[in-house]
């Protein structure tokens, strides 16, 4: 087997940046003979199912054709004159000759193993690294989030929950957190929305950072309720607190 080098591409399209990587091997057979190339599976995440899937290629049997043997073409000579020239010769030869030739044979041969050993060695095929889940990922943003309002930081709030907005809804993320209280329950979308006028309202309306951490523990947006969905969103770990 022998693995070319990775193509790896990646380009902006209008929903988000695509990367693609291209392996490709040059497999040669070393004997004749039925090969089963096993199955291939990628795992990876599906952002419009919001669940884990797997692309698959099914296994496939190859036929290697073995090389033929040379055919051997007799030639009729003359015996007696060929008997004649093989012992004229023999006796025209250094009888080091043909030791010195086996010994070259002999390395040649050594040589050829050495290379056929290095060629066959298995390539070790490099790990890639796992893919945070999406529900991961929004959980440690959450966290982050509840750390910051207790805090006091109002614009790593901001931050973290529109980010966490951007996997929730990757089609249509909110931009602001106003936008973000308007698709969520209260007791969150009060907090946010008194969080957004302390930092735009025209009084400079104070927030409380103990109670808005509190929210971000559990609450649910306005789809899921729609949809009788009792799930919490985010997943979060229960007795987790700030």
């Amino acid at each position: 087997v022998y693995p070319d080098k990775p193509e790896m591409t990646r380009s902006i399209e209008e929903q988000g940046i695509r990367g693609v990587r291209r392996d490709q091997y040059a497999l040669i057979g070393t004997a004749g003979g039925t090969v089963e190339l096993p199955s291939v599976e990628i795992p990876w995440w599906n952002l419009s199912e919001n669940e884990w899937q797997v692309a698959t290629l099914p296994a496939r049997t190859i036929e290697i054709e073995a090389l033929a043997e040379p055919e051997v073409i007799p030639v009729v000579e003359d015996i007696a004159a060929e008997s004649e020239v093989e012992q004229s010769e023999e006796s025209d030869v250094d009888p080091g000759f043909w030791r010195r030739a086996t010994e070259l044979l002999a390395a040649v041969w050594l040589a050829t193993l050495a290379l056929w050993w290095w060629t066959s060695r298995p390539v070790k095929k490099r790990r890639e690294p796992e893919q945070v889940p999406v529900h991961k990922q929004q959980s440690r943003i959450l966290k982050n989030a509840r750390k910051a309002a207790v805090a006091g930081d109002a614009g790593s709030v901001r931050a973290a929950l529109l980010e966490w907005g951007r996997m929730e809804w990757p089609v249509d993320p909110p931009l602001s957190i106003g936008d973000f209280a308007n698709r969520v329950n209260s007791p969150l979308a009060d907090e946010l929305m008194q969080l957004s006028r302390s930092s735009y309202g025209p009084e400079g309306a104070s927030w409380s950072g103990d109670a808005l951490a509190g929210a971000l523990k559990s609450f649910k947006t306005l789809e899921s309720m729609a949809s009788n969905d009792s799930e919490v969103l985010p997943p979060l770990t229960p007795g987790v607190g700030s």
